[in-house]
């Protein structure tokens, strides 16, 4: 509120006709907004000829939905968690840590993953969240997970040759040299990852369209990373070497800390729920995230047939699944029979044999 007059001013703050104890600031403000601080504001400034009242605003507090609300004490609650970028307050303030961003670009802030309120960053294909030099994003010498919502805005028809970018970590200034980058395809099939020396795809269990997905990103020391996608292992890309290129700055949706490059433009849809850990989140981990907004994973089953002499086995492929067999139930080991796609053909043998599969 800017005020001008010739004399000193004093201000008090009412909600409706309440008047406001302590509330005597230019601004009012609260550390945490709850449900009996909506209402109707205003402020009547007074000095020593009058008094003016000022136009009243009208404040509304929504509360998160039970599943989004759960799906943050789930984030929260992980050990591991680094920085956490929820975009509800319409900045890229970390949550977590004090790893805060700034938008560049035509970056701006749209509808959220989940319920209202709250809100999404959406970079708009031309603008990123920018969040700067931070060591424990490099993930160069060990594990790590970042985790996020993400939604693909684009038309397939028109996009052309371009693969919009959801994440990277870019030593661009220092040398043309990433340590990771992550996009996704122009028909939305797959996410192409890079760094300096390697460039790896993982195909989607479906196509992305334009709903909202779950992404999770796990950096193995091996060194290798995987995707999971709705909850679901969508592979590995084993990577040959890893050269660490320290000081590499990290955007979220951008290939470079100068914003799109070449092919890679920035993204254009929605990130929300962006979240960095130290170490690799499980599988199970991963896969209760996705599930507390999108419900349970659907399982494949396994149809059994015959030909010739072998059993062919084959199920509905939504991920990665490994087939495992073992002679007895219970059983105290599995022994893997095959990580590829359905369908499964085995020689018959003697005796019984009972299979399952087991997502990777």
């Amino acid at each position: 509120m800017n005020i001008a007059a010739s004399a000193a001013m004093s201000y008090q703050w009412y909600n409706g006709s309440t008047l406001l104890t302590g509330q005597t600031n230019t601004v009012i403000s609260w550390a945490s907004l709850v449900a009996t601080n909506a209402g109707t504001y205003t402020c009547v400034i007074t000095n020593s000829f009058s008094s003016v009242t000022s136009s009243p605003a009208v404040l509304t507090v929504s509360a998160l939905s039970a599943q989004k609300a759960s799906y943050e004490a789930a984030v929260m609650a992980e050990p591991s968690l680094i920085s956490y970028y929820k975009f509800d307050d319409r900045t890229c303030h970390d949550s977590k840590g004090t790893n805060h961003g700034t938008l560049q670009g035509t970056a701006n802030f749209s509808e959220p993953f989940g319920f209202p309120p709250g809100s999404a960053l959406d970079p708009n294909g031309a603008g990123w969240g920018q969040i700067g030099v931070v060591a424990n994003f490099d993930y160069v010498s060990g594990n790590g997970t970042v985790e996020m919502w993400v939604r693909a805005d684009w038309d397939t028809n028109t996009i052309g040759a371009y693969y919009p970018a959801l994440l990277s970590n870019w030593d661009f200034y220092v040398q043309p040299a990433a340590n990771y980058g992550f996009s996704m395809d122009p028909q939305k099939a797959y996410i192409a990852s890079w760094d300096t020396q390697t460039r790896q795809t993982n195909t989607l269990p479906a196509n992305a369209g334009t709903n909202w997905h779950h992404l999770a990103i796990v950096f193995n020391s091996d060194p290798s990373w995987t995707l999971f996608w709705d909850g679901v292992n969508a592979g590995t890309a084993s990577l040959s070497t890893r050269i660490p290129h320290p000081g590499g700055t990290t955007q979220l949706g951008a290939p470079s800390p100068v914003g799109g490059i070449i092919n890679f433009p920035a993204w254009t849809g929605k990130l929300d729920e962006v979240a960095f850990y130290s170490a690799a989140l499980s599988a199970t981990d991963i896969q209760n995230h996705a599930q507390i907004m999108l419900g349970p994973v659907n399982n494949p089953v396994i149809n059994v047939a015959t030909s010739g002499n072998n059993i062919v086995l084959s199920w509905a492929d939504p991920g990665n699944w490994v087939l495992e067999s073992s002679p007895t139930l219970p059983a105290s080991s599995w022994t893997p029979v095959q990580t590829n796609n359905s369908p499964a053909t085995i020689p018959i043998s003697g005796g019984k044999e009972f299979f399952r599969l087991r997502a990777q």
